[in-house]
């Protein structure tokens, strides 16, 4: 037989040093922990830069995945920048009413008036009434069931007459005109329906921003034969020759009233976000972005908005992208870019830019997330509702300086005219479509309207961010508890799940009865009820532990053995780590704008920076106090009432409901509802 060879020494070293290494790690695992949370951060902030996923050096562009919803293919004329000469055209009207209160009346007076053009006034509740026109095409249907485009136009600038007072109205009633004429728009195929509010305030038909949700809502509901809020309000239904096509899109067109200055520029919104983080069909946003890209017949630019100094952003928050900005240009100059790029060998300003891109993207990314995150809405969610794709597009048009008093009342602002057109260029691309939006990319956030993070990106760092929390509750279930406490944690999350019941059934009928809101300030009625049921969790956690200590005393051997509370204190993290993991799941697949700040902000609480207490603390009293009073501190700046619901949420949604709550009394237990030895 073949003599075996001696075992290798230098083998067995290095096998023992991994192993040693091993058990180091296990024993305090905070680096396998903290790894996977970090890599999920930095992978977030790498969206703006490289698709790891697609393996592309470059976030995702625009496209547009539908083959009919093509922009490409089509041009549309310039629009008039300036007002018909109406002095004959008024006159020649048989009644002797001049003032336009509303779209019909404007379209009467100025006889905008066609057989495939009506206009009719509705008084949908007691509060809202609105002129919506109607426009059929032509050419009729080409599929069986006819299909509509709903064009929902609010100027918060116009007073006075609606035609005459408004350059956002004049360039939608030229679009009135040319939509309704078989020799402009032939392609039209499908209904077209604008909607604009009546209001006898001022003679302004106009409503404020915050009310175009309740037009968008009340045209929908009358259009549907619905009330609105379950009943709560009844509304007045269209007639049935106004509601037989089926609503496919729903766009609003919004002109937020400005300042005169200078140096400001043109600033559009394309405002996807719905409630609870709905959002349209991304082919509709990108349709949109690339009908304010596209030119008109002519070729030229000079009236467009895309191609000048107009500002373009996808969410309600300017200052974020610009602070990110303003945080880049002070790193550059902190860490001497412009050397480090003469050192590289670079162009002169080549890394600048690209790093000043960066942050706006980044900004771009942190203020659409944001606006998913806290429900910043656009007037269009109660389509997105009804399962209707709908974004909201909002106008920031600065006025210019006022040099001739009778050009003003005639000319048309040359942005409010390339918003026309622009509106027709899209209303051309959807007509085109005869079906329901089906996008390969239905979840999606947005650093810029020309790039987008898919639902196939995103949730691979939202999965490292939680991953600590699955790990901690893995090693504690399978190595660390000896002796799992299930009286102790069903006392627990008993307590838990009651005072999370009672606060969400205080925080309903809150809501309910219409209190008037607190704005920034702390709601000392919310304080209050959270405190006590804060108060009630940890009372029944010191009970139950004190309880099975007590029992376990009496049966418990003379042998020295050291009493500790080292298993209560496991088996309720394995507990709120279990919680979280399956509180979050479900978030980060539905709402992940919301859903990783949240599993961001619990998973190092829970998983990785709570830790137990050591037996060198019980003799130094200075250390537990410092301890517990920054435990303390913690869970009053969490606290919803204090810090979150007023300065982030604004009011308590169901996120503070069924997620933070429950997860934030369980943090208080931990901090306070165990007896120390």
């Amino acid at each position: 037989m073949a003599s075996e060879s001696p075992p290798n020494p230098n083998q067995a070293i290095t096998v023992a040093k991994k192993q040693s290494i091993i058990d180091r790690l296990l024993k305090r695992p905070t680096l396998i922990l903290i790894t996977p949370y970090i890599l999920g951060l930095i992978w977030t902030a790498l969206h703006p830069l490289v698709s790891i996923v697609t393996g592309e050096l470059k976030c995702r562009g625009i496209y547009i995945d539908e083959n009919g919803l093509d922009v490409h293919r089509h041009r549309v004329e310039t629009y008039p920048i300036g007002r018909w000469n109406g002095e004959d055209r008024r006159l020649a009207q048989d009644n002797l009413q001049t003032i336009a209160l509303g779209m019909c009346d404007a379209l009467k007076i100025w006889q905008v008036t066609g057989a495939s053009i009506k206009c009719l006034r509705h008084s949908s509740t007691n509060q809202i009434e609105f002129d919506v026109v109607k426009i059929s095409p032509s050419i009729g249907p080409v599929v069986q069931s006819p299909e509509a485009i709903v064009l929902v136009v609010n100027d918060a600038n116009a007073t006075g007459d609606w035609y005459v007072d408004s350059d956002l109205n004049a360039s939608i009633m030229h679009l009135i005109k040319r939509l309704g004429s078989k020799k402009d728009c032939p392609w039209l195929a499908k209904t077209v329906f604008v909607v604009s509010a009546v209001s006898q305030v001022s003679n302004s038909a106009t409503i404020n921003s915050s009310e175009l949700d309740e037009l968008v809502q009340s045209f929908l509901s009358s259009y549907s034969g619905k009330s609105i809020n379950d009943a709560k309000t009844l509304v007045t239904p269209l007639p049935p020759h106004f509601t037989y096509p089926l609503i496919r899109s729903v766009l609003v067109l919004s002109n937020i009233p400005t300042f005169l200055s200078s140096s400001s520029s043109t600033e559009v919104r394309i405002l996807p976000h719905g409630k609870r983080g709905t959002l349209p069909n991304l082919d509709l946003v990108f349709a949109t972005a690339l009908s304010f890209q596209s030119r008109d017949k002519t070729g030229y630019q000079s009236n467009s908005m895309f191609h000048g100094d107009s500002v373009f952003r996808v969410h309600p928050f300017p200052e974020v992208e610009t602070g990110a900005v303003n945080i880049m240009h002070h790193l550059w100059d902190i860490l001497s870019g412009d050397f480090i790029e003469k050192g590289v060998g670079m162009k002169e300003g080549t890394m600048k830019k690209a790093f000043i891109q960066y942050a706006k993207d980044m900004g771009g990314l942190l203020g659409f997330m944001g606006a998913s995150m806290l429900g910043q809405a656009g007037p269009h969610y109660p389509a997105l509702e009804r399962g209707i794709d709908s974004l909201t597009i909002e106008l920031r048009i600065p006025p210019k300086p006022v040099k001739n008093v009778a050009s003003s009342t005639t000319l048309i602002h040359a942005h409010m005219a390339d918003t026309a057109r622009v509106a027709e260029h899209l209303l051309r691309a959807i007509s085109n479509l005869h079906e329901r939006l089906h996008h390969s990319v239905a979840q999606y956030t947005l650093p810029s309207m020309t790039k987008f993070v898919s639902h196939g990106e995103y949730i691979f760092p939202a999965i490292l961010t939680t991953l600590p929390m699955v790990i901690r509750a893995t090693m504690l279930a399978l190595r660390d508890i000896r002796r799992f406490r299930f009286v102790f944690v069903g006392m627990v999350v008993g307590a838990v799940s009651l005072m999370t019941g009672f606060i969400y059934i205080w925080s309903y009928y809150q809501h309910k009865e219409n209190k008037p809101e607190t704005g920034n300030s702390v709601n000392w009625n919310d304080l209050s009820v959270y405190f006590a049921s804060h108060a009630i969790v940890i009372t029944i956690s010191r009970r139950t532990s004190r309880a099975e200590l007590s029992k376990w005393l009496e049966h418990s051997p003379a042998d020295g053995t050291t009493i500790t509370m080292d298993e209560h204190h496991k088996s309720l993290r394995f507990i709120a780590c279990l919680c979280a993991i399956y509180l979050h799941a479900p978030l980060l697949l539905a709402n992940y704008s919301l859903g990783l700040p949240s599993s961001a902000f619990w998973c190092p609480l829970l998983a990785i920076f709570m830790f137990l207490p050591s037996d060198r603390l019980k003799h130094r009293i200075w250390m537990r106090l410092i301890l517990s009073f920054a435990m303390l501190a913690l869970l009053i700046v969490t606290c919803p009432p204090i810090f979150v619901v007023p300065k982030i949420f604004g009011m308590n949604t169901t996120y503070i409901n069924t997620v933070y709550t429950p997860l934030h009394l369980l943090l208080s237990v931990f901090c306070f509802g165990l007896i120390t030895l």
